[in-house]
């Protein structure tokens, strides 16, 4: 009786954990949820005011290249929706947030980025293999050395096209 107890108590820390950790996932989400209905209001101001300009200005004696300059315009909004959904953007937007996640050593944090990484783009650079690797190494998220190590192996191991800049920091947060 006194076990089971004990265990409750375990598992019901263990589930605060992960709910305060999805949580923060929910965060994050939603802000990049709101930054890409953002970045789809400019593009759609930006695109309305082109297209009330080319056809003020359509005549037929306009140079070609400025012809060529309209015909952009009037196409862009297709080339915009496709950059938006673009699953190889997403995959490293996530990437690049589970890198920083790593830096900030947020390692739970860093495991869910790698896991939407490659739920994006299957196979996109070396999330996957992150992603297992922080699964796997869940139980040492808070022991300061097991995570220093997490990042050893990630530098050594993982860094293949992964953002140079978030890279060298955690090359640079490793001891010598």
């Amino acid at each position: 009786m006194v076990g089971s107890a004990v265990y409750l108590g375990v598992e019901f820390k263990r589930l605060e954990q992960q709910k305060k950790e999805l949580a923060v996932e929910k965060a994050d989400v939603v802000r990049q949820r709101n930054k890409i209905d953002s970045l789809k209001n400019i593009f759609q101001s930006q695109n309305e005011i082109a297209q009330k300009i080319v056809s003020e200005i359509k005549p037929k004696n306009l140079p070609d290249s400025l012809h060529r300059l309209i015909s952009r315009y009037e196409n862009s909004e297709a080339v915009i929706q496709k950059s938006i959904s673009d699953p190889e953007k997403n995959a490293l937007a996530f990437e690049r947030a589970g890198f920083e996640a790593i830096i900030n050593n947020n390692f739970a944090v860093a495991r869910s980025q790698f896991n939407n990484a490659e739920k994006a783009f299957p196979s996109f650079h070396m999330s996957y293999e992150i992603s297992k690797l922080l699964k796997s190494r869940q139980a040492d998220f808070g022991d300061k050395e097991k995570e220093e190590n997490i990042k050893i192996q990630i530098y050594k191991k993982y860094s293949w096209k992964a953002p140079k800049d978030l890279i060298s920091q955690i090359g640079n947060q490793i001891a010598p």
